[in-house]
């Protein structure tokens, strides 16, 4: 994601965009991979890092379908981590809200002219 724009002037952090790459990442982890193998951590992007301000982090979270999901270092590691506790990730649960997610952002792409009517007969 490119955070400066021509004029140099940095653009604000997206939570959503970041938050939907995270969400992917943790789906995609077969095991917990901490350093200890009690969490599933993706780092979160350098760039939403620079550019977010305390209130883009807190939307970062709230955007997660993660409702235990902690923002943090991990031992040995630089930079800033989304964790999930292994034993509260439902990839069931989760890949159905993707699923959902994606399902919805399908409908709402529809130009108007390609939703059906039913309509009534008068006899």
């Amino acid at each position: 994601m490119d955070t400066i724009d021509g004029s140099g002037v940095s653009q604000p952090a997206d939570a959503k965009t970041e938050a939907e790459r995270i969400t992917a990442a943790i789906s995609g982890l077969s095991e917990p991979n901490s350093p200890n193998k009690t969490h599933y951590a993706v780092k979160v992007s350098h760039e939403f890092m620079r550019n977010a301000s305390n209130n883009d982090t807190g939307k970062l979270l709230r955007a997660l379908p993660f409702k235990n999901a902690m923002l943090g270092g991990l031992k040995g590691e630089k930079g800033i981590f989304v964790t999930v506790p292994k034993e509260r990730l439902r990839k069931r649960s989760i890949l159905g809200k993707l699923d959902a997610a994606k399902d919805k952002a399908a409908q709402d792409q529809r130009p108007e002219g390609n939703k059906t009517k039913k309509t009534k007969e008068c006899l």
